[in-house]
């Protein structure tokens, strides 16, 4: 099983970059791998749709700071 640890999505230009920090589980419960990566450009609509509204959230949660 891979287990997600973090996702970061990132501007890169005019393109979302998304990055991902997964372990590698076995069967039994051990972790054979850790910390493993992996980046990818968005291009999925509803995926880049997604990444949108977290980013207004984002806006709207830090805009309400004094």
């Amino acid at each position: 099983m891979k287990n997600i640890k973090g996702i970061a999505v990132v501007t890169d230009g005019s393109l979302k970059r998304m990055a991902v920090t997964f372990d590698v589980v076995e069967g039994d419960g051990t972790i054979s791998r850790t910390n493993q990566r992996i980046n990818r450009v968005v291009t999925d609509p509803d995926v880049l749709e997604a990444v949108k509204s977290c980013e207004a959230y984002a806006q709207k949660i830090i805009d309400e700071q004094e």
